[in-house]
C-alpha cells in the first residue's frame, strides 16, 4: 500500500498538482552550481498552506550532463535544485 505525502505543518495529505515535472539537478547551489542531471517527478501541494514538494522520481535521471540530448532536455526544465 502506498500513502500520499502528509504536510507536517497542517497534518493533511498533499494533493497532486502536476505530473511529469522536469527538474534539473546542480552540483551545488546556484549560481555557482553546474547542471548535471535532469529528472522527471510529480509536483504535489498542500491544499491548506500551499507548500510544494516533488515526489515520484524515476530510478535514474532522464539525461546526464554528458548525454547528447542534455541541451534539449534543459529547454524543458521547470525547477532547479541541488
Amino acid at each position: 500500500m502506498s500513502y500520499r505525502p502528509v504536510c507536517v505543518k497542517c497534518g493533511i495529505e498533499f494533493k497532486t498538482k502536476k505530473n511529469g515535472v522536469v527538474a534539473q539537478e546542480h552540483t551545488e547551489p546556484q549560481p555557482t552550481g553546474t547542471p548535471y542531471k535532469i529528472w522527471n517527478g510529480d509536483l504535489w501541494e498542500c491544499p491548506q498552506c500551499l507548500t510544494q514538494i516533488i515526489v515520484g522520481w524515476g530510478d535514474k535521471p532522464v539525461s546526464y550532463h554528458n548525454d547528447p540530448d542534455f541541451k534539449e532536455y534543459q529547454k524543458l526544465v521547470e525547477i532547479n535544485f541541488y
